[in-house]
């Protein structure tokens, strides 16, 4: 009799201790890395592309990372008409990262020469890479003529470990 209880209780701990075990394994959280960059100081550009903001980024040698890249600023472009925008784009080691490829408007003019109008945004974007020593930078330029300035940036970037 004492040996059906044993095996009674050994058929009911496998279940309970796998269950357990998984739902460790759940809860199990990955270190993410975030690193972040500030730049309050007013910007004034143009229509040659600059830089807006730029930030290194270390990857354990032999590791892959998701870089989750936000880009968020204030932003107004004088110039007349409605047709001049500010062009913001985020690039990895030098390759643009889209959709941030030449063609977003991040604020736009509203037929006035002065400054005015101003925006707050922010785009996101996603690259893998592997270990090492990885250079994140925005550039940005005027596109259709035009003054742009930008205030007040942030530059976050969280290293994800793909799953």
């Amino acid at each position: 009799m004492n040996h059906s209880k044993s095996a009674q209780v050994k058929s009911r701990f496998l279940p309970v201790a796998l269950c357990a075990l998984g739902m460790l394994g759940s809860l199990a959280a990955y270190a993410d890395d975030a690193n972040n960059v500030t730049n309050p100081n007013p910007l004034s550009v143009g229509a040659s592309q600059v830089s807006l903001i730029t930030m290194t980024v270390s990857i354990p040698a032999g590791q892959v990372r998701e870089l989750a890249i936000t880009h968020s600023f204030e932003c107004a472009v004088g110039g007349a008409g409605f047709t001049s925008w500010l062009e913001a784009d985020i690039y990895v080691d030098g390759f643009i990262i889209s959709p941030t490829h030449s063609d977003n408007a991040s604020c736009a003019t509203n037929n006035t020469a002065s400054q005015d109008g101003w925006v707050e945004t922010s785009q996101t974007v996603v690259r893998a890479v592997g270990g090492g020593l990885h250079t994140v930078q925005v550039r940005g330029r005027v596109v259709g003529g035009g003054i742009a300035r930008v205030d007040d940036q942030s530059l976050t970037v969280i290293e994800e470990q793909p799953i």
